[in-house]
Formats: structure tokens, C-alpha cells, sequence
């Protein structure tokens, strides 16, 4: 536990040390390691946030495979998966986004806008895929703004990519 928030089922780490190589595993000083669910009888496998009294804006964080070179981790091409979810009680979970088949060794952002208005607590679990481990870094939680302030353009509609004019969330695009 760090600051209210809970990191279950996991570890906090900053490199990884075999056969003379070091790789490092946060993008800053140190990540969120956070095992697989199967792997604890108490539904593990999560980092928890405080609860959030103001409700759910944008959420932000880095992802990537937490393979290590370990032979017990059987390579990075065993994928893992997250779900990030929400809950007022911290007992019932709203899945709002499950992100499966991370094989990258390298960190890739996740960025969604909410208006959640409610008070809630924030979970994102290990969802499976293998025994390998997922990497987490530099999380961000905003309160709610009936705007986002930040477009990474990762979530805009297919039709968006067409010539025309295009609005999503309130931004506009004219090709």
C-alpha cells in the first residue's frame, strides 16, 4: 500500500538482473509488477486506487508485458491482458475496458475519457493470458470535466480516418 493505493498479488520493481544483462522495467524508477489473477485464491492480481469522492475523468497509464528473460516466464509471446473497472463499493466491478494480447516489450499508453460523476474506486487486473507478469507506470486518474483536455487520437472512430469532417468527444478534425 502506498498513498491508499493497493497493489495486491504484486510487486514493485525497477530492474531485472540475468546473466550479467540488465533490463530495466520502469520507465521512470519503478512500475507496478502485477501477477496473474489465477495465481492468487483471493481474486489478486490488481493495483487499486484510493477512492476517487469526485467521480472519473481521464484515466492515463503505461502498459507492457512484464516478461523478464526468466525461464519460468515462458517469453514474451505469451500475452497477458488487463481490465480496467470501476466500483462504488470496491466489491462489485464495472469492467470498462479489457485490453488483451500484449506481447510488446516495450511500454504502450493507455489514455480514456470518462465522465463519471460518481464517487468510485479504480482497479486495473491482471486478466490472464499467461503466468507472465503486467507492467504498470505512470498512472493517472483526473477528476471528471465535461471535456477531455487531451486527444491522443488512439480511440477515435474508424470513419475518422476518412476526408471529411470529423467530431469525437468534442474535437474536430477537417481533412
Amino acid at each position: 500500500e502506498w498513498d491508499d493505493w493497493i497493489l495486491c498479488t504484486g510487486k514493485v520493481v525497477d530492474i531485472f538482473v540475468s546473466g550479467g544483462i540488465t533490463q530495466d522495467l520502469a520507465r521512470g524508477i519503478y512500475a507496478a509488477s502485477v501477477a496473474n489473477a489465477a495465481a492468487s485464491t483471493n481474486n489478486g492480481g490488481y493495483l487499486l486506487s484510493p477512492y476517487f469522492d469526485e467521480g472519473i475523468g481521464s484515466i492515463r497509464f503505461w502498459y507492457r508485458n512484464g516478461f523478464t528473460g526468466n525461464e519460468d516466464d515462458m517469453g514474451p509471446s505469451r500475452s497477458v491482458a488487463f481490465r480496467l473497472q470501476i466500483s462504488a463499493d470496491a466489491v462489485t466491478w464495472q469492467t470498462l475496458e479489457e485490453v488483451t494480447n500484449i506481447t510488446t516489450m516495450s511500454y504502450a499508453e493507455f489514455t480514456r475519457f470518462y465522465y463519471i460523476q460518481t464517487s468510485m474506486f479504480v482497479r486495473i487486473q491482471h486478466a490472464g493470458g499467461s503466468t507472465n507478469r503486467l507492467l504498470l507506470d505512470d498512472i493517472y486518474v483526473a477528476p471528471p470535466e465535461r471535456t477531455t483536455r487531451f486527444m491522443d487520437f488512439n480511440a477515435w472512430p474508424e470513419d475518422g480516418t476518412n476526408l471529411g469532417s470529423h467530431m469525437f468527444l468534442d474535437w474536430v478534425v477537417q481533412t
